[in-house]
């Protein structure tokens, strides 16, 4: 059977077996037909360009083939920005959080930081918010930009990375101002859990719509390389639906979250061929990862 892997990867946490989709136990099935690369299993990636990387160490590890198929690609657009820079400069009072659900989110939130100039500003108050991160991920890509220098390492993460875990263990205790930078389509996922959780705990949410996902071209090497695939390891919805529209949904589906994994069920993979971690996080997709590798071998 000709399939594809594809990987998209979110915040970190420590692995643990992946569920199937279906409530039945399965056996394992044998691949019936050699990809383009052998006998050898492929795992597409479906991250956008260039941040694959991890997820294809994870499995190099353990000696399984990955091809970069990227569904999605980043995008922000002038109005997003000045409506992101505006929540930053002109709020009537300084935030006391501000929290993201991505790494994409704390790379945008960043850039806003340079262009605010709030590092460097005087008045302590307007820097003097915390951070939150849904995951160990996205709490390294705090870390790691250089103009969020002042809240290095202080980054609050809940202790399972999903949305509905960090809108529970917010700490109330610094004030109850939050400033939410989203991706424009997290309306169907995440959004709506994380935003009403906050909110029935007593949170002021604003939510800034400050970048979007739109889906990636590809070129027919791409398109060849997602023909050849046996496993698609799903990050994002977004990323399942490009893929669904292009390429075949009668592969297995490893997926880095259950909001991911819905998606591909609804999008027709089929429940027996849909993997996910108990706990989302590079870790725990890796591994749904290998057990979807597995049922094929």
């Amino acid at each position: 059977m000709r399939g594809a892997l594809v990987a998209v990867a979110a915040g970190a946490a420590a692995w643990a077996p992946a569920f199937r989709y279906d409530a039945l136990p399965r056996r394992p099935t044998r691949r019936a037909a050699a990809t383009t690369h052998g006998d050898q299993i492929v795992v597409a990636l479906t991250r956008e360009a260039g941040k694959n990387g991890g997820l294809a160490r994870a499995l190099a590890e353990h000696h399984i083939e990955t091809v970069e198929v990227p569904c999605v690609s980043t995008q922000r657009t002038p109005q997003m920005d000045a409506l992101l820079d505006s929540a930053l400069l002109f709020a009537e009072d300084p935030w006391d959080w501000v929290v993201v659900t991505s790494p994409e989110a704390a790379k945008t939130f960043g850039a806003a930081v340079a262009r605010a100039g709030l590092g460097a500003t005087r008045d302590a108050k307007w820097r003097a918010f915390r951070l939150a991160a849904v995951g160990g991920a996205t709490a390294a890509a705090l870390d790691a930009c250089q103009d969020l220098r002042p809240w290095r390492g202080s980054s609050f993460t809940p202790a399972t990375a999903t949305a509905a875990a960090l809108a529970k263990a917010l700490p109330d205790d610094s004030g109850r101002r939050v400033l939410f930078p989203a991706s424009a389509l997290a309306a169907p996922t995440c959004a709506p859990t994380l935003e009403e959780g906050l909110k029935e705990r007593n949170f002021a949410v604003t939510r800034v719509d400050a970048y979007t996902t739109a889906p990636a071209p590809w070129s027919p090497e791409d398109a060849a390389a997602a023909a050849s695939a046996d496993v698609v390891a799903v990050g994002s919805p977004s990323a399942a639906r490009v893929w669904a529209a292009r390429a075949s949904v009668n592969v297995r589906a490893a997926c880095v979250g259950a909001t991911s994994a819905d998606a591909c069920v609804e999008l027709g993979f089929g429940r027996d061929r849909v993997f996910a971690p108990a706990k989302p996080g590079l870790a725990g997709w890796a591994g749904a990862v290998r057990d979807a590798v597995a049922a094929l071998a």
